[in-house]
């Protein structure tokens, strides 16, 4: 009976023995499936990141966005300058020798118009990029403009409130003058004011407005848009 007991003990504790390890194994080995499946995992990238979806866009874009569809495309220009070489109200500076392309900004949703100006002005190279835009907190058309006759960049802002559906659409703002008006306007602050008439899909007009200080506003630069077929 001696011999039995004994012999049973050891056979529990083989027995005890044996669970453990198996347990013990189990756990250790379960971890590193788990790292293993995790490291066979493909992350895909988020190639929507930053980019609006056409639905994300279309609820941006108000009214007063779509209204300036009328100006997408590619333009022949004929451009009238009042004031500058010689151009007077009588007798403007005439070029149709230019060609305008316009078209929605998609990286920033299709919220603002790039337009590019290219061609001979006066016999001279000529080159001007515009941004069009409308700020919906405002309700007015922003207007943004570089070429490579002004030193500097023309910059206009609608009153606020001032936009609406149809219609003319007013655009002002101011520049100092480098003496283009004369040696009495140098240094001095002219407003200014861009008017956009879009006459028909195919036809629009760009009007710039000077008021030097103490005289009537008048008309500077004129550029009618027909639309290349």
């Amino acid at each position: 009976m001696k011999m039995i007991s004994v012999i049973s003990s050891k056979f529990i504790i083989f027995v005890i023995f044996a669970v453990s390890f198996a347990a013990c194994t189990n756990s250790s080995v379960a971890p590193a499936t788990s790292t293993q499946n995790n490291q066979n995992q493909t992350v895909q990238p988020n190639t929507n990141a930053g980019n609006p979806t056409a639905t994300e866009t279309e609820d941006k874009r108000t009214a007063m966005h779509k209204r300036l569809d009328a100006l997408i495309g590619e333009w022949n220009v004929e451009k009238s300058n009042y004031f500058v070489l010689g151009g007077t109200a009588e007798k403007p500076v005439v070029s149709r020798d230019l060609i305008c392309r316009r078209e929605w900004i998609k990286e920033v949703g299709n919220m603002y118009i790039k337009d590019v100006t290219e061609g001979t002005f006066v016999s001279s190279p000529y080159y001007r990029l515009g941004i069009l835009g409308y700020s919906p907190t405002d309700n007015r058309y922003e207007w943004n403009t570089i070429d490579n006759f002004a030193p500097m960049m023309m910059t206009y802002k609608g009153a606020t409130g001032s936009a609406k559906p149809d219609g003319e659409i007013s655009i002002g703002g101011e520049f100092t003058d480098s003496g283009v008006l004369g040696k009495e306007n140098a240094g001095k602050t002219i407003a200014q004011r861009t008017v956009i008439k879009i006459e028909s899909p195919d036809r629009n007009v760009m009007e710039i407005y000077f008021t030097p200080p103490g005289k009537p506003e008048f008309l500077a630069d004129r550029a009618v848009y027909t639309r290349r077929k």
